[in-house]
């Protein structure tokens, strides 16, 4: 769990050269090839389709500002609502999060890794594009193809649906490249979705109230206890 700021991982500055154009490109999520030519693109600011433990994502580096913007283009989606950002590990949290509370503790070492994101306080570095206002939203999936893609790409990876804004979210790779066409430069197939639905987002900015600002596979009932050990309130969306 993070300590302190001497646990922050050192994320290498983004390439900033072209994506990937041959796109796109398949393979299956246990292939240590594509794992490493998947990670070689989110490192390069290409997209990348993705399993993870609720639906597919469509990510890319969450540093670099250039390929998220891309990544909205490709979405149709506003950056003003900002977007999800997934970690390999939950240490990796106090490198993008201002404050890391005790009962951000509390809540990742009961639903991290897993289907809870957490909203909190951003540092500086994280650009303007991915955070919503003043805050960024973090998670640790419970998929280790995932999480394998973001320790090998040594970044956080942008954890967004992959689906056009307003779509139906998908739950295999497939229907996600159909959906988004030739702007996805790789895809790593894992078969179906496992739950088909979202993560929980609850945003911890705001103490002692915890707002839910979107329901999803973490139930509201799940959260309240431990939330209230901490004399914390939850907000329902």
């Amino acid at each position: 769990m993070p300590t302190g700021r001497d646990s922050q991982p050192a994320y290498a500055a983004p390439d900033r050269g072209q994506a990937p154009t041959d796109a796109p490109r398949y393979f299956q999520a246990g292939d240590p090839v594509g794992l490493l030519e998947a990670a070689e693109v989110v490192r390069r600011g290409g997209l990348v389709v993705y399993p993870t433990d609720t639906l597919y994502g469509l990510g890319t580096n969450a540093l670099h500002r250039e390929a998220v913007t891309r990544l909205l283009g490709v979405k149709g989606r506003s950056a003003s609502r900002g977007l999800p950002v997934l970690l390999a590990d939950p240490d990796a949290a106090t490198a993008l999060a201002a404050q890391w509370p005790p009962i951000a503790e509390d809540l990742a070492a009961r639903f991290w890794p897993g289907a809870l994101t957490l909203v909190l306080p951003r540092l500086p570095q994280v650009p303007d594009v991915v955070a919503a206002g003043t805050t960024v939203a973090l998670r640790v999936p419970n998929q280790p193809v995932t999480r394998a893609l973001i320790r090998e790409a040594g970044c956080p990876l942008i954890g967004t649906s992959a689906n056009r804004s307003g779509a139906p979210p998908p739950t295999t790779a497939r229907a996600a490249v159909e959906a988004l066409g030739s702007a996805v430069d790789v895809a790593l197939d894992a078969g179906p979705s496992p739950v088909g639905l979202p993560s929980t987002v609850l945003d911890l900015s705001s103490p002692p109230v915890a707002q839910i600002l979107r329901g999803g596979a973490v139930a509201s009932s799940a959260l309240e206890p431990v939330l209230a050990e901490s004399g914390w309130t939850l907000r329902l969306a």
